[in-house]
């Protein structure tokens, strides 16, 4: 009589495992007639193994897919975080009460950094819009913030994504204490 082998290859574990979620059972041993044992019978069909294999096949691109996917949406992620914090920087300096061309001055430079170059589609800009009066607050000026991200797969290109304009205020200061604009 024979005996089954108890080991299997590595390489049919995982064909093994995709057989059994389709519900195939390995065979036990059958008593016939008088009792005596039929030798086991093992093993799996052409098919199904081609069926799992697809199975498998089907699996695994779509986690190829899936990865690809997520280090575009990380890198578009890590963008537009840069840009939003370069334009709340901006804001906060305007709001310091530097004059709006001046704030410009003191933020890091494109042309001078590669890394905001390739990051920043365009030129983001603070444009002052005038004053405001809400209730209880005094007379305040207000400012509008804008910039938008490089959605560019390729450095060399740009590509905008949509711009983004933070609405920003600061209480309005009497003249003497602002410097004079040269």
């Amino acid at each position: 009589m024979k005996t089954q082998n108890p080991c299997r290859l590595r390489s049919f574990t995982v064909v093994d495992h995709c057989l059994r979620l389709f519900g195939k059972q390995l065979s036990t041993p059958r008593s016939g007639l008088n009792n005596r044992q039929q030798p086991q019978t093992s093993g799996y069909t052409l098919m199904e193994v081609l069926a799992s294999s697809a199975v498998v096949a089907v699996g695994m691109t779509a986690m190829a897919s899936l990865s690809g996917t997520l280090m575009i949406q990380e890198e578009l992620g890590w963008r537009v975080a840069v840009v939003r914090n370069y334009q709340e920087n901006m804001a906060r300096v305007w709001q310091l009460g530097i004059d709006q061309r001046q704030v410009m001055n003191l933020m890091p430079s494109q042309a001078d950094n590669a890394t905001l170059n390739q990051i920043i589609n365009g030129t983001p800009a603070i444009i002052q819009t005038g004053t405001t009066t809400p209730t209880g607050l005094g007379t305040m000026q207000a400012a509008a913030v804008t910039a938008a991200v490089n959605i560019s797969q390729d450095y060399k290109t740009e590509k905008q994504g949509a711009p983004l304009t933070l609405s920003v205020y600061r209480p309005s200061l009497p003249t003497s204490l602002r410097p004079v604009v040269p």
